[in-house]
């Protein structure tokens, strides 16, 4: 072995050493302190979590919301109001299962073409027909 290879050869050596050295206080610091670690990283999560599902529960408040102002434009027969809150309340609900999906790691909901046929062959959307005379 040459010079140079044995110059590279002990240096390789003191860089492996010192990584040793090194791992020593790193070891004994993630003992002394891991478990606390552990526990803050778990309280984030947790407060994450709820955080989150108090965005979702707002999300879905908005929704209902929407559905009410539809319930009442309808019963004051504002049509045009009821149409563009339940157009509202479709889009809100599609962005978020959209979301949900994603999350989930599934393909969204957004551009699988039209909508499904209503179910019962009867009125389109779900709406009631107009009582005579209301």
């Amino acid at each position: 072995m040459t010079e140079v290879g044995w110059e590279l050869a002990a240096w390789a050596a003191g860089a492996v050493a010192l990584l040793a050295l090194l791992a020593v206080p790193v070891a004994c610091w993630a003992t002394l302190h891991g478990p606390a670690l552990a526990s803050r990283l778990a309280v984030a999560a947790a407060a994450a979590r709820r955080d989150d599902a108090a965005a979702r529960l707002g999300d879905q408040d908005d929704l209902v919301q929407t559905l009410v102002v539809a319930t009442y434009a309808l019963q004051l027969g504002d049509h045009d109001r009821a149409r563009d809150a339940v157009d509202g309340a479709l889009r809100r609900s599609r962005d978020t299962l959209d979301r949900l999906l994603a999350e989930a790691g599934r393909p969204a909901l957004t551009g699988t073409g039209t909508p499904a046929p209503p179910r019962g062959g009867g009125r389109g959307g779900g709406v009631p027909a107009p009582r005579p005379g209301g």
